[in-house]
Order: structure tokens, then C-alpha cells, then sequence
């Protein structure tokens, strides 16, 4: 006996959100953690050891003291609204002349129910 079965076309909901990446010292993470939280994003991602050559010169590499004072990335993938309280209070801290880099692209999520 043989079975046929049909595939089922799975309609994928996309929906528009912002990420905002933001490049900062290692020290500043617990600071920055608490402006994604207390803006209301749900959750964002740590990347360490983030190396680069910019206007600062030369950040992280082998024989650096990367783990006090490297630089880390923070993503955090949220929406209109949230992004913007972000935005505002990340804003407010480059003003103190702290060194980071912020990028905010627009990306689609599937799950839009984990990025508030």
C-alpha cells in the first residue's frame, strides 16, 4: 500500500522590526542591559570579543586586555516604539562622550511575538 501525502503550503507571516546594534566597551555592558530592559524590549544578544580598526584605532585582538576592556556587541531586534526609547536614551549617553557605534537597520522577523 502506498501513501500519498499532501505537502501544505505554509504561509510565512513576516513582520517589520528594527534592529539596533550597538558596538561599546565591555565595562558599559550591565548599563546597557538595563536601557534594552527598562525600555521594554523583551531580551537581546551579547556578542564578545567584537575586534575592529576605526576612528579610536585598533579595538580587541591577541595581547589586549579584551577582557576589561574590549568592546562587546549588543543586538536587540524590537519594535517602532521601543526602538525609539532606545534610540533616545542611547542618545543621552553618547553625549557624555562615551565611544560607540549604534546601527539601526529594518528586519522581518517570524515569531514577532519574542520582540516587543
Amino acid at each position: 500500500m502506498i501513501f500519498r501525502v499532501k505537502k501544505q503550503e505554509m504561509k510565512m507571516d513576516l513582520i517589520s522590526k528594527k534592529r539596533i546594534s550597538i558596538i561599546i566597551e565591555v565595562a558599559y555592558k550591565e548599563e546597557m542591559s538595563g536601557i534594552i530592559l527598562n525600555s521594554g524590549a523583551s531580551g537581546f544578544t551579547v556578542y564578545n570579543r567584537v575586534e575592529g580598526v576605526g576612528h579610536s584605532g585598533s579595538r580587541g585582538g591577541e595581547g589586549t586586555l579584551g577582557e576589561m576592556y574590549g568592546n562587546i556587541e549588543l543586538v536587540v531586534i524590537t519594535g517602532d516604539e521601543t526602538s525609539e526609547i532606545i534610540l533616545n536614551k542611547l542618545k543621552d549617553f553618547m553625549e557624555d562622550d562615551i565611544h560607540m557605534v549604534v546601527q539601526i537597520t529594518d528586519v522581518s522577523v517570524m515569531r514577532s511575538k519574542f520582540f516587543n
